[in-house]
């Protein structure tokens, strides 16, 4: 099975156990070990205790792989909690996005299905559960409502943990988890081509903060515990992550391409704008690394403004403002001969390269 790392193997296979305590309750590993450990829970929900063996401690250990990775198939609805558990299949991590506020009776996700438990209750949902939310209940097939709440894991298709699925969904967690993988030395070259920009400040800003992971993007906000909405506040209908704010967005995907960089981020597959951007700071010339980042900027400001001002702008607006702000820029910064240069001459954009070659991710 080629396991390269010893300590994700192990794991799991300590995860394995879990599952096979969860889904066997009733053979003999499975009754000792609640008898001794848990006997009012289930191993997913309870604690280490306060004297745990060594075993019990490291399967407790490995815990976390099933409760990331698996997801509620439901049936009667009525061991599954709306607001903590992972029950929508490939949705937001697999829970809803709407913010519980806590006037409501709805606990269970029986409560959100039709009294005789055949299919949703669609007065429910529109009435408590923003659209992307409702839309993707609504999908959840409902076969047997007499049926009993299980779990599935969801990286094999008939739901049933393996080792070698669970090694596997480790090394994509961690994958994710990173920020674009690079040298100490690409590193600095990046942020020394960055720093030394002839232009605007704060564009360069910009750029560092989202290398850095540090915009306040709303779903950054709702990882650090801040309670937000983490829909995007122009389209309201995606999650507001960083490449649907600078790419994927049909807005922002008009807005590259009807600027002067002429780009179609759409017709890219598996497109990730950071180490786009990575890339580019490395490879592309000054000129165009300075317009990339004018756009970036504007794409944030025209954010920001429909957020707090209501004002969605055109692309068109975005496409004037980048070109005046550096043409501001210049006229501060060069002397007249230098500014008579730079606005009579009209240099073409060459081609900006869409993604990194397959040898720079090695």
């Amino acid at each position: 099975m080629r396991f390269k790392i010893l300590r994700d193997f192990n794991l799991a296979m300590l995860a394995k156990q879990a599952w096979r305590f969860h889904t066997s309750p009733n053979s003999l590993i499975s009754r000792c070990f609640k008898e001794k450990y848990y006997p009012h829970t289930d191993i997913l929900q309870a604690s280490t205790g306060p004297n745990p063996s060594y075993a019990r401690r490291s399967i407790y250990n490995a815990i976390w792989i099933i409760q990331k990775g698996t997801c509620w198939r439901i049936g009667s609805g009525q061991n599954v909690k709306i607001w903590e558990d992972h029950w929508i299949p490939y949705h937001n991590n697999f829970k809803v996005i709407t913010i519980d506020r806590g006037d409501s009776n709805m606990r269970l996700v029986k409560d959100l299905m039709n009294p005789d438990g055949q299919g949703w209750n669609s007065e429910v949902l529109e009435g408590n559960f923003l659209h992307i939310d409702s839309s993707a209940i609504t999908q959840i097939p409902i076969i047997e409502s007499t049926n009993m709440d299980a779990l599935m894991w969801m990286f094999e298709p008939n739901g049933c943990y393996t080792v070698k699925s669970g090694y596997k969904a480790i090394q994509i967690w961690k994958a994710r988890s990173q920020t674009t993988a690079r040298t100490s030395n690409e590193n600095n070259s990046v942020w020394k081509k960055l720093w030394n920009l002839n232009t605007i400040p704060r564009h360069k800003t910009i750029i560092w903060r989202i290398l850095t992971n540090s915009l306040p993007l709303r779903s950054e906000l709702g990882k650090r515990g801040i309670l937000c909405i983490p829909l995007c506040p122009r389209c309201e209908s995606k999650v507001e992550t960083l490449n649907h704010t600078f790419s994927s967005s049909p807005f922002i995907s008009r807005t590259w391409f009807g600027s002067n960089v002429n780009l179609k981020i759409l017709d890219i597959p598996m497109f990730d704008f950071q180490e786009w951007l990575t890339h580019s700071l490395l490879n592309v010339k000054e000129e165009i690394i300075i317009q990339i980042a004018s756009i970036i900027y504007n794409i944030w400001q025209a954010r920001d403004q429909s957020i707090y001002e209501n004002q969605n702008l055109p692309e068109e607006e975005i496409f004037q403002r980048t070109s005046r702000c550096i043409n501001d820029f210049l006229l501060a910064n060069s002397t007249d001969s230098e500014t008579e240069t730079h606005y009579s001459e009209h240099p073409s954009i060459p081609h900006i390269p869409t993604s990194p070659p397959v040898s720079a991710g090695s």
